[in-house]
């Protein structure tokens, strides 16, 4: 079975001539969170036989991001930044304090009053 290992730990374009096959996955999940005493549970003789993906896995420490990863992680953490200050500032602050007919700007009273002026020269209510 082809199978491309992606992780910080797999060398850089390293190549493995192990067989694998797809109950190495979980194989390799057994040996790294149930083995007790150096045994996994038995999962059935696939299992039992299949190679773990142990062997592909030789780094020590895994690889930092590369500078390509790294820039669509910042790219992220902004943009998700940028949104909750957008919704803070679009949807909560102008529900706040416009929302109390008493706690008007200026701006917004005079606004009122010319409204009232509109209307009282005859432009009738439902017109802009």
């Amino acid at each position: 079975m082809p199978a491309i290992v992606v992780s910080p730990f797999t060398p850089r374009a390293s190549v493995s001539n192990v067989v694998f096959d797809h109950t190495s996955i979980i194989k390799t999940v057994l040996l790294r969170f149930c083995a007790s005493g150096g045994q996994i549970p038995d999962m059935g003789a696939r299992v039992t036989h299949a190679n773990h993906l142990g062997s592909t896995l030789t780094l020590p420490a895994g690889r930092p991001p590369t500078p390509l990863q790294a820039f669509n992680h910042a790219v992220d953490r902004i943009t998700s930044w940028r949104a909750e200050v957008f919704r803070s500032r679009v949807l909560i602050e102008p529900l706040t304090e416009a929302a109390d007919p008493r706690n008007l700007s200026d701006l917004q009273e005079q606004v009122l009053a010319a409204k009232k002026v509109v209307r009282a020269r005859g432009l009738p209510e439902g017109q802009p």
